[in-house]
């Protein structure tokens, strides 16, 4: 898959939730999943020999993100990594 998203255990309705793109073998991708708190939306592209992966995180709700070498808990908000 492009993506592997999970709501984290114990978490309600997707409130926290794991993200970890998969960007192997394609150039870019992008996705969103409406859950109760809001739109999830993430995409990366790979660029100039580096990897920029964006995250729309609802309010009220935290994400993990999980990328090479590198794990984050994260708010609401736009946010942006980069390897």
């Amino acid at each position: 898959s492009l993506y592997e998203a999970a709501e984290i255990d114990g978490a309600n309705g997707w409130q926290k939730f794991r993200l970890e793109p998969c960007c192997q073998g394609l150039t870019s991708a992008e996705g969103s999943f409406e859950s109760v708190y809001g739109v999830i939306r993430t995409a990366w592209e790979k660029k100039d020999g580096r990897t920029v992966y964006r995250v729309d995180v609802p309010a009220g709700t935290q994400a993990e993100v999980i990328l090479p070498g590198r794990r984050d808990i994260i708010g609401s908000g736009a946010h942006e990594f980069q390897w």
